[in-house]
Parts: C-alpha cells; structure tokens; sequence
C-alpha cells in the first residue's frame, strides 16, 4: 500500500503530465494556426480539388395548408429580405445593401485578399446585374464595418465599445432563405400577391453567390465563429433541398459553387470545432448538427464517411453531456434549451431519415476503426444497427421525450416562456415567422413596423417535436414544423412513449439529496406542481396562474456562463399575461457594463443584501461569460402547496418561503443580519402600479383587465423606481420596478391573485 508521501509524489507527477500535455496542446495549435496563416496568404483559400457531386435529398414539401396561417408574414416579410432589409437583434428594419461610393458593384469594392479576387470575381460575375449586393461586415447598429482582409482567427471584438459583433453573425445565417421557399410555393399554387415563382429562387441564388463572392472561406468577421458557420450551412442546405422539393431547379454553374461551399463549410466547422475548455455547450452541438448535415448532404467519401459517424457519435454524447435526465438542458437558460433542442430535434430527424449507404458507413466506420470515435455509444458493443432508429441508445428516446416536457412545463397557454438566464435570441433553423403582424396607428400593410418580433415561444418547438414521435400529449398551435421534421426524417419516428407515471419520477427525482423534500402528491392546493431540480427550477400553475421559481446550480457545470444572479427569483403570469418578469439579457460583449446590469441580483425578483451579489464575477472580457459560484442554492422543500429554498451567496443564508392557498401566494425572506436589504419586483413593460392612499405596504398592478394586489406583510412600505426590460437579445424597453427596503431579519409579504 502506498504510504501519504509516495500518493503525493504520484499526484505530482500526474500534474506535471497534465500540465506538459496542455502546454505542448497549446504549441501545437499555435503552430497549426500560423502555418494556416502562411498557406491562407500564400494561395486562393477557395477549395481548388474539389470535384463536382450531387447533394442527398431529405426534405418534402410541407402541405399548403400548414403555410397559411403565416401566409401575410410571407408576403410581406420576403418583400422586405429581397430589398435586403433586415432586423436584427434590436437593429430595427435595416437597409442592409452594400453602398459603394462609386464604381458599380461588379467592380473590386469588396476588397477581398489578392489571393482570393479571381475567383470571386468569377462567382460575383454568374449573379444578375440588378441585385444588390448585401454588405456582410457591417454592425448596422453602431456603423462599425470589419476589414474583408482579416484572416479569421486574427478577428477580436471584445475591444471594441458599442461594437456588436452578433449583427453581421446574425445576418449571414441567412435564416430567412426558408422563407423563400414558401413564397415559391405560393406562388406555385396561384396566389397573385406574390410574385413570379422563379423570383424567389434567383434571390436564393444570388444571396448566396454573393455571400461565397464576399467572404472567402477563413477570411472575414463571417469565419470568425464556428456556430454561426455551422448555422449558415443548415439553412442553405434546407432551402437548397426544400426549393429541389418545391420543383426549382438550379443551374449547373451555380450548383457547382454551392456544392464546392458546403464542402468548405464542413472542412471549416471539422478544423475549427468549438470543443476546447472546461465544458462543452451549446457552440460545439451546433458545431456537431451542421457537420451532420453537411455530411449527410455531401456523396461518401473517406473524409465525409468520417464527419458523418464523428458527429452522429458527439451528438448522442452531448445530447447526455448537455440535457438533465430530466430533460432540461445544464446553460441555467431557457432560452439556450430551447435552441440546443432545436439543434437536437433537427439533427436527429436528419439521422433518421439518412438512407442505407449513410447507414452503411457508420456500421463500416465502427467495426473498422476509421473514425475519431472516443468511444461506442451503442449499449451494446460489437451491434450493428439494422436501421437509423438503431442509433440510438434507449436512453436518448427517453432524454428527448423528457425535453419535450420540460420544454412543455416551461410553456405558458399561448406557448410564450419566462427568460430564466441568458436569452440571445438564437435559433437553428426558423420555418414558421418569429413575426407577429400587428397593424397599428393606421400604417399601411406593408410597413415593417407593424410585424413585432416573438423571440419567447415554444410552439415551433413543440410542434417539431411531435414530428419525432409517433403519438405525444404534447400541445402546440403549429403544424408546419410537424410536417418538416416528419418529412426530414423519412416518416421513421422513436419508438417511445414514456408512461406519464415514469416521466413524473424521472423529472421528480433527478439528482436529489436525500435531505431535500420533493412530493407531487395531490392534495388540497390548486396548484399543478412540476419539479426541474437538475434545472432548479419549480412550477406552479393553474388555468390562470404560471408562477415559477428558481433555485439550483448556475450553469455550464458551476461555471454559470449563461445565468444570471437569479436564486429565489420567480416569474409570475396570469391569464396569460407577464405581470413579475425576470428583465432579460440586453447585450453582451458590445456593452459590458449592461451585460453585467442585467445579469445582477438587483435585476431579479429575490432579496438583495446591501450592494453584494450572489454570485461574483471577475472583470474582463472573460468575467462575463464565467460567474464564481458561491450561493450554493439548496431546496429544503417543494410540494404542491409549498416551496422553500435557501442560498448563501451574501456569506449567510437567505431562506425563502412560498406558500400556495387558494388565491394567494404569501411569502416570507429571511436573512439573520441587520443589515440593509431590498427584495426586488420586476413588473412587464404592460403592468402599471397603483399605491393605496391608505396604506403604502398595499400596491395595486394591473395589466389590461386584471388587477392583482401585492401586500407588504411586515409593515414596510413599497417604493417604486424606473427600470428597463429586454424581452429580445439587443431589444430594450422602460419598465417600472418596486421594491420594499428593511434591516429586519424576517420579511413577509403576499401576492393576491383576483
């Protein structure tokens, strides 16, 4: 047996192993990195070996009833992206067509390196000459525009103030391509309001030719993140295969410049995946999807073959990594679960729908070795899968059905959801408009300022799920993505339906100390009760009431990059309506200061002690993607009539209690100090506030019809102050905060519903 200092030295040695592996990792990558540079300087980065090949087919198109509920946001709002303009992340609507100050745009005003400007002369020359070229590099927010000559890797944007580097990401997904697909069918199908069908089809064409054109492949502010190459192929790939369904047809030349472009984006995506660091999130699972589509797309080849069984082997992995067993996902958001799940739902469509020779090469790439396999995630070794529903562990039906009810839980009636933690706005893949048209104060149909944009709604989701299942009590007013997701994956569906009696003792469950309570027992309360603790986060409703409380870990395995100083914090709903909303995310890296506002114990619904924060972070660029996780939140019960929860971010404990009785939600905080504290009440943008003339511990909120009164128990007064709201990544409104401010110990307060 070794002896204590022998167990020292070995651990020292392991160290020191460890530290030799990441430093020479590190050389490595730096060398890898500059004589990529060299080679990238030296010659046209555009493949030149590339030979020609024909892209699979997955999808069909969707029946024309499951377009028309959206049939006034297609009209109008491919008009608007044909004339190039654009909202993005809070930009409002932009021209977002390149202005050269001279010469016509056939001409070198793209300034892309010498190496690369013959090639992309000859691509921009097959674009018609009455389009417009989209400008690619430009924050239309701030005006700042990136060098077209920068060479990907050398890009920065954590120096630059006001700066929002997501505006030009954001635009070069091109999740507005689908769009013209359904304008195309439209069309097709005789409607006179939309134009002539092959419109539709030369804008695809000639967005793309001029998105290869302007951005050679790892030059540009378009290269300088994965997930958004990653993304920008999946919604090529989609419109691509939904126009050949539609009946389009491309010409050879164009086919010849797509197809050699989605080889790059895969080669791209494959040479720069997002999976170094502590943890593995949401950047490298749409690293893995769009190298799955990519390799789906592409015909087999050795280097294809190995893409394709790589990233069938990583997304079940991190399908594992990244979603709870209780389905919901470890960012501390629920904005990121619902985009990782979108990221999840497609992918795994995709794989169902893969036909035999894909399937082939998987089994082949197993048994041979020819992959960067880590290891089998078959249960059983040395299996073959006889078909693509074979895939699949048994265990991954379970988790995808578990995230579709915590996707489910999370939903209010009309399918919106409380922002808990980052919201960025983010999707994967966007077939049904995330615009509301809402025509007011007499503008003219056609106004952009009349479609409101919806970044909180589960429907979309839901209603993708429904595609992989074969029957699901799972509700949503859509059936568009039903039908795609349906048809991506061949009509194979998972071959599992959880008993609602085991998914309640999954979700229960999941990860509970022994000396936490968690019952869903019935009993005299109201109340539906739905425990997420892995999440850490509880639900409370009625037909009328969403009441949902956090408390749990902040993210990313204690890293909390995407939470928010949030313990004990709830969110509040009636009827429908937001009335006590968690306020957002605002913005990133282009103002941290907001990003660090936003993100606060002050902005969040729970009890601040004196100016201290739950959770600290450091300063920097990287502080604000990492929290020091110090409040070590614990759930000390959770039933159907009450909830208690505890945390010690402020170095002593703050214990919340929240009890349900009929129409009243009364709560006590206490916090054994006597020094300052405020508890905070964050009201929608739609709620105003009315204080009792009598009593100031009284305040009436009301939002459209309903009036809900809110009680200051212990007898300290409210006070009322200005705040903000942001209901969308780069979106940001006036809102109206209360709070009650005491030194006692234990504070009492309630909210009665009427």
């Amino acid at each position: 047996m070794l002896n204590g200092f022998q167990v020292l030295i070995f651990q020292l040695k392991k160290y020191r192993l460890r530290l030799f592996q990441k430093v020479l990792s590190h050389l490595w990558k730096i060398f890898k990195q500059r004589h990529q540079k060299l080679c990238d300087d030296a010659r046209t980065t555009y493949e030149t070996g590339f030979s020609e090949a024909a892209l699979n087919h997955y999808y069909t198109t969707p029946p024309l009833n499951s377009l028309r509920p959206t049939r006034k946001q297609i009209l109008q709002l491919t008009k608007l992206f044909r004339a190039h303009r654009f909202n993005l992340l809070g930009s409002g609507w932009q021209d977002c067509n390149y202005h050269p100050s001279s010469e016509n745009w056939h001409g070198k005003f793209h300034r892309v390196n010498t190496q690369n400007t013959s090639e992309s002369e000859r691509i921009r020359g097959m674009i018609d000459n009455d389009y417009n070229p989209i400008d690619w590099y430009q924050d239309f927010k701030s005006g700042y525009r990136w060098p077209e000559m920068l060479w990907y890797a050398a890009i920065s944007y954590e120096d630059k103030a006001d700066v929002e580097i997501k505006i030009p990401w954001e635009l070069a997904r091109m999740q507005h391509l689908p769009l013209f697909v359904w304008a195309y069918i439209f069309a097709e199908n005789g409607d006179s309001d939309f134009e002539d069908k092959t419109i539709y089809r030369k804008e695809f064409e000639n967005q793309a030719l001029d998105f290869v054109s302007s951005n050679p492949p790892r030059f540009g502010v378009n290269w300088a993140c994965t997930m958004d190459v990653a993304i920008r192929i999946v919604n090529w790939l989609t419109a691509y295969d939904l126009f050949r369904a539609a009946g389009a047809r491309f010409g050879r030349e164009f086919e010849a410049v797509f197809i050699r472009s989605v080889y790059e984006h895969g080669r791209f995506i494959f040479n720069n995946l997002e999976n170094k660091g502590e943890f593995l999130g949401n950047h490298y699972l749409s690293n893995i999807a769009g190298l799955l589509f990519v390799a789906a797309y592409l015909p087999n080849s050795q280097e294809v073959d190995e893409w394709l069984t790589f990233a069938v082997q990583e997304l079940i992995k991190e399908v594992k990594n990244q979603f709870y067993q209780e389905g919901s996902n470890f960012e501390a958001s629920t904005c990121y679960h619902h985009l990782s799940a979108e990221m999840v739902v497609y992918a795994t469509a995709l794989i169902l729908g893969l036909p035999t020779n894909k399937l082939s090469v998987i089994n082949k790439n197993m048994c041979m070795g020819n992959t960067p396999i880590i290891e089998t995630w078959l249960e059983t070794p040395g299996f073959l899968a006889k078909s693509t529903v074979d895939l699949f562990p048994r265990w991954y039906y379970q988790r995808l059905h578990n995230i579709a009810h915590f996707t489910n839980s999370i939903s209010v009636a009309n399918g919106r959801f409380p922002q808990i933690g980052d919201n960025d706005s983010g999707h994967f893949l966007i077939f049904s408009p995330n615009y509301i048209f809402s025509q007011n104060e007499g503008r003219p149909i056609d106004d952009p300022n009349n479609f409101v944009f919806q970044s909180l709604n589960n429907n979309h989701l839901l209603a993708a799920i429904n595609g992989l299942f074969h029957n699901t009590d799972l509700e949503s007013e859509m059936n568009l993505e039903t039908e795609i997701v349906h048809s991506l994956a061949k009509g194979n569906h998972l071959p599992i339906d959880i008993p609602a009696k085991e998914r309640t003792s999954l979700c229960k469950q999941q990860g509970l100390p022994a000396k936490r309570r968690i019952s869903n027992q019935t009993c005299s309360s109201q109340f539906q009760f739905s425990a997420y603790p892995a999440f850490g986060l509880f639900i409370y409703r009625t037909r009328t009431v969403f009441f949902a409380i956090r408390c749990g870990d902040i993210g990313q395995n204690g890293c909390g990059g995407h939470g928010h100083n949030d313990q004990l914090s709830f969110v509040l709903f009636i009827k429908e309506q937001p009335i006590i909303v968690d306020p957002g995310t605002y913005l990133y890296t282009s103002n941290p200061a907001m990003r660090n506002k936003f993100r606060s114990t002050r902005m969040h619904n729970t009890l601040q002690l004196e100016a201290e924060e739950q959770n600290n972070w450091i300063s920097g660029y990287r502080g604000l993607f990492r929290m020091e996780h110090k409040s070590r939140a614990e759930v000390i019960s959770a039933t159907p009539e009450e909830f208690i929860g505890e945390h010690f971010g402020f170095h002593r404990k703050h214990n919340r209690s929240v009890r349900f009785d009929d129409n009243t939600i009364v709560v006590q905080d206490e916090c054994n100090t006597l020094k300052n504290k405020c508890i905070f009440f964050h009201l929608a943008p739609d709620v105003s506030l009315t204080f009792d003339d009598i009593k100031p511990t009284k305040l009436i909120l009301k939002n459209k019809d309903l009036n809900i009164k809110l009680y200051s128990d212990s007898g300290e007064s409210f006070e009322a102050f200005d705040s903000l709201y942001s209901r969308g990544y780069g979106e940001i409104e006036k809102s109206k905060k209360v709070c009650i401010k005491s030194t006692a110990q234990v504070l009492s307060w309630h909210i009665e519903l009427i």
